[in-house]
């Protein structure tokens, strides 16, 4: 719950903790038989097959939760010219309130362009429309976690992560977490060699972000 001491923010809910470890152990065991995307392949595109992938097996296991992809987060629209709102990756509501979901955010990693040339886009992933997303408050603006996907598009995901980890020092500041060591294991949440987390430190108090890499 929270309380800004407006009457319409006092029963707020929060998008219920207990689910998060079902939402990212879906992404884990989806991916394993998701066809995996050519180099070529645009962000949105191989996320809205993932969607269809995370719903079809979402119904198989009656998840208590609905995956939808590419949703419109109007929160914080400006009503005079419509601006100002965002569109979330893959939305995951809970309850009647639509300012309560888990929000994730995807990137490519690791991606080789068609010349040959390597990149390793970490920066964008720690960047102002990665990571920042919600440390800016645009995604999840009343929640307390969310979630970046990394697709790893050379497979090599240790090597992306250590480049996120660059990233993240890099931006500490801006991203609201202490250094040396901004990353750390997903306490409890997902049993998963390529996963972590990071723990920003907003005004609003401590924000959870979740990574998950999937190898393609």
């Amino acid at each position: 719950m929270r309380v800004e001491g407006e009457a319409d923010e006092l029963y707020l809910e929060l998008f219920p903790h207990g689910l998060v470890p079902q939402v990212l152990r879906l992404l884990v065991d989806t991916w394993r038989s998701f066809r995996r995307p050519p180099q070529d392949e645009d962000e949105p595109k191989i996320t809205n097959r993932f969607a269809r992938a995370l719903q079809d097996e979402g119904r198989r296991r009656r998840a208590r939760f609905r995956i939808m992809p590419h949703v419109k987060d109007v929160e914080n629209i400006d009503p005079e010219t419509g601006k100002g709102f965002v569109e979330i990756d893959i939305y995951v509501p809970h309850g009647y309130d639509a300012r309560c979901y888990f929000g994730i955010e995807a990137k490519k990693l690791n991606t080789v362009a068609s010349g040959g040339k390597w990149e390793s886009q970490a920066g964008e992933y720690a960047g102002k429309e990665g990571m920042g997303c919600f440390v800016e408050g645009r995604y999840a603006s009343y929640q307390c976690e969310g979630a970046m996907v990394g697709y790893i598009m050379d497979g090599d995901c240790t090597r992306a992560r250590a480049s996120i980890l660059e990233s993240i020092e890099k931006r500490a500041e801006a991203l609201r977490v202490p250094v040396p060591s901004p990353i750390h294991p997903p306490r409890e949440v997902l049993d998963y060699p390529d996963a972590f987390e990071t723990r920003h430190n907003l005004d609003r108090g401590e924000f959870t972000l979740y990574h998950v890499l999937l190898a393609a």
